[in-house]
Formats: structure tokens, C-alpha cells, sequence
């Protein structure tokens, strides 16, 4: 034991005020003694020849001894003056274990400032003796709980941190009044949060089978976690109406109270968001990137006799974790009673449904898609790959359906179509269910069902004439329009053509096709057609100068010229449609010139003849042709120039 050197009480000894932190009695008791400061007074104590250690951290012992003796106070009311009088309530013990009475520095360091000590302007403003409080030390409250305002760290000022050897808790080395600066006040909601978190300093917890030392553990980690979700912390802000310029650190801790105050539902809102917010990189995947320590503490906390967090996780990962899969590797799941609870899963990773359904693994994203399975399947990373589960429950649906299902050829006789057709059915989702399997196309009989229900239930017609056709006769109108059978279908369930139903038929030759929308629709595809394939030579001369077609041979000519440009493909010619727009926009006949400059054929005759206007094709030109084509630029030339009107003249008429 180390020897101390007896001390004699102080003369001026004032009485601790409530809630007052040792450090501000030392420095009343300085004051009234007229020392420098209580650096004087804890020389007094004398255990070694230099003594640094900050009083609100003083740990019972010797030196709490002799500090009694000088104040002429029980040494457990000044470790009541001190953090370690809520070491039960923040340092981590197990609930079977002897309760905790000193604060380790670990502990001190993560919940208590260090350095700058904060105080509040309005409580020292109405103090009839200025004293700090213990508590405005508490880095998770950097609020005064009293008057709902933040406390200063700093001299408004000079900018200077609050420290802790100053003379006046209420001045600054400056000599600058503390509470006479105007404080910041914040809503009454975020500061009924931050009342929770002083509930649990008393002992309180919200949550029953978690202590307040593991609740102020667990909220710890869930402000380094809120961190990564801006959102979240963006809806409390609008919810709370906090005030712009607020310290984040704040609304955090706000926010950690506010999920174990409404546990569980709170906590698993929060793990959706996160889950969401994971970062991006080449391996986003996995509970490590979404949820960071998480997993890790509540193990810890588990294995301590607090199930509670471990609970509330696993629950959240069996039922909605959609980005990324379990195992035994995941903290909360070691163990042999927990391994069981991976297995009887609703979910099942993306991987394992196509081995079961025997098809590619990217090949289950697009089922999701379509709605076939119940699930969710996104990228993991830059690198390609995917992460994603899927419904069980979905999984056994399907895997039933294509127990009874038929191949694209048998479904083929069954819709009265080629087998190819039934292929371009299923591939453009026609039929909802049909799945590509490594076997090839399977096609659930109740997906052909539905897909012939859908038809059947149309008007009925008996009689085919002028106004109706048989599906037949329609696919034989297609021709060259680059209308398919596909895209006849999809027209009539989409409601683009008008269809009936002709009951003498059980597959698809009792539809009925109504010739005036069919004529319409063909037009539109063969436009589309046109446009995304192009024009060949022979289909050209219709459309490039509608006033005068051109036969193959004037179209060749054009394109020899450069006039026209044109694209060889095998071994045909094909030209686009811009190529058309471009071509009608630059050049013009002769007929379409004499209305541009209001001229007569003859006197463009004349023109030509005087050299005024010259043919880029035709008579005249260096091309031989039957007719003449201008640059609409030089027709435009020619017009005489617009004269503006006099602003008098423009009066008088």
C-alpha cells in the first residue's frame, strides 16, 4: 500500500451543490481559499511529487482519502461526485457477476469529454453560485436536459475550448461571461430521446433482457452504423424538425434511443435501410458490408446473457436479409441449436434455386423479374456477379408446375402453331410461367391454360367475311409487312386489334381477327420494320420522291453519284431512313423549284439555259436521267432578298 502523508482539513470548505462535478468543487474551494486554482489543492494530496489525474475520474482510494479529509466529506459522497457512480450502468459485466464500481478507461474514454469541458450558458445564468454539473461531461448528452439547449465547448469569444484548470466556471481566460452567450435551443422531440438516454444512467432499460451498460454497448455501435445511412438520419431530421447546423453526433444517439425505446419494429425499420445503404465496391456483398460489427456484438452480448440484440438480428436475417447469404460463418449463428435455423430458412439463396431448377444462376434474376419467384436478385460489386434469395414457399411452386409441363413442341400441337412460334412465345413472356431449363423450354400446362382462357373469354363470331378473318387468313395477310404471329398476339391483348372468338375451336385457330385493325397495325410494323431494317434498292423508288418513283436502275444512279448513300449488307443494298429525310431535305424536282421561286417550267428552262440554275442530276447535268433534281439551297438562293417596311410608310398605310 502506498503511504500518504497525513493532511489537515481546509479552512474554507463550501458544501457540494446538486449534481456538481468534483472538479467544480475543487474549484470552488480554491476560490475560496484565494489559491491559483485547485491545481493547488491537489498538490495538497502530496502521494508523489507530481499528482495529474483528472478529479471527475478519480478512482476511489488513497487519494479520495485524503480529499475527504481536506473537505472535510465522506469519501463515498465525493465518488458519488465522480463517473465511476455510474459504472454499473455503463461498463459491460455479466448479470451474474459482482456489480461493477470503477469505470476502466476504456469506458471513460468512449462516454466522457476529454479536455474542453462543456457547460451550459442558461443554467449558468440563473446559478446563483456557478458550479459545473457532472453530467454535461456525458458525450452521448451534449445537451442540457434542463433548458433544451447545447452546451458550449468553447468561448463564443475567443473561440478557445473551456478548460478545465480555468479560475471562474462562468469566465473564460479571456475574461468573457459564458452565460451571458445566447443559447442554442433544439425541438422538444429530439431532446425527449436524448432523456432516454439519461433514464438509463439511473438503471433504466427499455428493453428487459438487455442491462443499461449493454443498452448504452448496443446504441454505441448503432451510432457508428447510422452513420452510413444518410436517409435515415435525413427522415429524423424532417420528423424532428431539427435545426439546421446541429451536430450529427447528436442526432445519432437521439436516434439509437429512439430504436431501443421502440424495440423491436424500430431496429428492423433500421436494418432495412441499412441493408440498403451497404457501400459499393468490388465485393458489396455479405452481412459484414451491410451491417457491419453488428453481428459481432450481439454475439458478444449473447454470449455475456443478453439475448436480446442476437435475437431481434437473427430474426431480421432469416425472414427479410436479401443481400447476401448465411451460413455458420455469420457470429450469430455459430452454434449447433443455431445452425438448424439456416435450414429451415424461408429463404433460399439464388444458387441453390437454379441447381434445383437445373438452369443458369443469372437466369433466376429474370424469373424474379417476371414474377415467376418471389425474391430479390441484384449485383454484388463491379465484378458481375450476383447476390440475391429466394421464396421457398415460390420455389415449390414452380418446382411443382414443371413436374406437369409440357416442350415447345408439344405445347406447339396443343396451341395449333409451329414449335419455333411457341419458342418466341415463352422467350418474349407470353406464357407467364414457362421456364428455359438445361432440357430447353418447359411450359407449365396451366401457363397454356390461362394463355387459351384469355382468348376465349372474347365476344363470340360465327361468320368470317368482309369484316372478320380467321387466324389463318390473318397469318396470311402478314406478308411482307415484317408483322409476326408474336406480334399479332400481343395486338390483341394489348387491345391495339379488336379479336373474337369462334367457339368450333380449341386452340388458337378460334381466334378471330378484325380486318380493319389488322390493316392499321400492319402498317405501323411495316414502318417500323422499314425503320430498323432500311429500304433496299427496289423498295426505295416509292418513298425517296413520292411525286416521281424511280425505277431501280435511277436509284442505282444516285447512289453511284454520292447523292444517296447506301449500305451493303450480304448481298443487298439497304438504305436507312435518316438517309431518305436527308436526301428530301437537300435536294427538290423541277416541280417543287418553280413553286419555291413562283416560276414557270419555261422560265426555269431559260434559267438553266443562261447558266442562273444548274441540275446536280438530270437533263443537263453530267448524269443522263428522265428528270431534273436541284440543291434546295440554290433554289432558296435565288429568291430576291425581303426589304424591311419603313416604320413611316408602315403608319401611313
Amino acid at each position: 500500500m502506498i503511504p500518504v502523508t497525513p493532511v489537515r482539513p481546509l479552512p474554507a470548505r463550501p458544501a457540494p451543490l446538486p449534481g456538481e462535478s468534483l472538479t467544480s468543487l475543487l474549484r470552488r474551494a480554491a476560490q475560496a481559499m484565494e489559491y491559483r486554482g485547485a491545481r493547488q489543492i491537489l498538490d495538497l494530496l502530496a502521494i508523489t511529487e507530481t499528482v495529474r489525474f483528472d478529479p471527475d475520474c478519480l478512482v476511489p482510494g488513497p487519494e479520495t482519502e485524503c480529499l475527504a479529509v481536506l473537505l472535510r466529506r465522506d469519501a463515498t459522497h465525493l465518488a458519488a461526485m465522480t463517473v465511476h457512480s455510474v459504472a454499473q450502468s455503463l461498463v459491460l459485466s455479466s448479470p451474474v457477476s459482482a456489480p461493477v464500481a470503477i469505470c476502466d478507461r476504456t469506458t471513460i474514454a468512449r462516454y466522457f469529454v476529454k479536455g474542453a469541458h462543456p457547460v451550459c450558458p442558461a443554467c449558468l445564468a440563473q446559478d446563483q453560485e456557478p458550479y459545473e454539473r457532472l453530467w454535461w461531461r456525458f458525450q452521448p448528452i451534449p445537451v442540457c436536459l434542463s433548458h433544451g439547449c447545447l452546451l458550449l465547448r468553447q468561448c463564443p469569444r475567443c473561440g478557445r475550448p473551456l478548460r478545465r484548470d480555468r479560475a471562474a466556471v462562468d469566465r473564460c481566460a479571456c475574461g468573457a461571461a459564458i452565460g451571458e452567450a445566447s443559447p442554442s435551443f433544439l425541438s422538444d422531440d429530439l431532446v425527449s430521446h436524448l432523456r432516454c438516454l439519461a433514464s438509463w444512467l439511473a438503471g433504466e432499460s427499455p428493453i428487459p433482457k438487455l442491462s443499461a451498460a449493454g443498452c448504452f454497448e448496443w446504441a454505441n455501435h448503432l451510432v457508428w452504423a447510422m452513420a452510413k445511412t444518410q436517409g435515415w438520419l435525413e427522415a429524423l431530421s424532417e420528423d424532428w424538425r431539427i435545426p439546421t447546423g446541429t451536430p450529427p453526433q447528436i442526432l445519432r444517439w437521439a436516434g439509437a434511443a429512439d430504436i431501443l425505446t421502440h424495440w423491436p419494429e424500430r431496429f428492423y425499420d433500421f436494418l432495412k435501410a441499412l441493408q440498403e445503404a451497404r457501400g459499393r465496391g468490388r465485393h458489396s456483398t455479405g452481412t459484414t458490408v451491410c451491417f457491419g460489427q453488428l453481428p459481432i456484438v450481439a454475439a458478444r452480448l449473447e454470449r455475456l446473457g443478453y439475448t436480446a440484440p442476437a435475437d431481434a438480428l437473427r430474426n431480421y436475417l432469416l425472414e427479410r436479409f436479401t443481400a447476401g447469404q448465411l451460413s455458420v460463418r455469420i457470429a450469430v449463428f455459430r452454434g449447433k441449436n443455431l445452425r438448424e435455423l439456416l435450414v429451415r430458412r424461408p429463404w433460399v439463396a439464388h444458387t441453390e434455386a437454379a441447381r434445383l431448377l437445373g438452369m443458369r444462376h443469372a437466369a433466376i434474376a429474370d424469373l424474379v423479374r417476371r414474377g415467376v419467384l418471389e425474391g430479390q436478385v441484384q449485383p454484388a460489386g463491379s465484378c458481375g456477379r450476383l447476390v440475391g434469395v429466394v421464396s421457398r414457399d415460390s420455389l415449390q411452386r414452380l418446382m411443382d408446375d414443371l413436374n406437369d409441363s409440357l416442350d415447345c413442341r408439344q405445347a406447339a400441337k396443343r396451341l395449333g402453331i409451329f414449335h419455333k412460334t411457341t419458342w418466341q412465345f415463352a422467350q418474349a413472356g407470353l406464357l407467364e410461367r414457362a421456364v428455359r431449363t438445361a432440357e430447353g423450354w418447359r411450359i407449365p400446362r396451366r401457363s397454356l391454360d390461362d394463355f387459351l382462357k384469355w382468348f376465349r373469354q372474347q365476344p363470340a363470331v360465327t361468320s368470317v367475311g368482309k369484316e372478320w378473318l380467321s387466324f389463318r387468313q390473318a397469318v396470311r395477310h402478314l406478308g411482307s409487312s415484317g408483322m409476326t404471329v408474336l406480334q399479332l398476339l400481343q395486338d390483341i391483348r394489348e387491345g391495339i386489334i379488336q379479336a373474337g372468338w369462334d367457339g368450333r375451336h380449341q386452340n388458337l385457330h378460334g381466334v378471330v381477327v378484325h380486318r380493319k385493325d389488322l390493316g392499321k397495325a400492319m402498317d405501323c410494323a411495316r414502318t417500323a420494320y422499314l425503320a430498323q431494317k432500311g429500304y433496299s434498292l427496289s423498295e426505295i423508288g416509292r418513298v425517296l420522291l413520292p411525286e416521281r418513283p424511280m425505277t431501280f436502275r435511277g436509284i442505282r444512279r444516285l447512289v453511284r453519284a454520292g447523292l444517296l448513300s447506301a449500305k451493303r449488307k450480304g448481298h443487298h443494298w439497304l438504305i436507312k431512313p435518316e438517309e431518305v429525310e436527308r436526301f428530301q431535305r437537300e435536294y427538290c424536282l423541277s416541280a417543287e423549284a418553280c413553286r419555291i421561286l413562283g416560276i414557270t417550267a419555261s422560265t426555269l428552262v431559260h434559267w438553266r439555259a443562261a447558266g442562273k440554275l444548274k441540275p446536280v442530276y438530270g437533263r443537263g447535268a453530267r448524269i443522263s436521267g428522265s428528270f431534273s433534281l436541284f440543291r434546295r439551297s440554290e433554289i432558296i438562293g435565288l429568291l430576291p432578298p425581303k426589304e424591311p417596311l419603313d416604320k413611316e410608310a408602315k403608319w401611313k398605310v
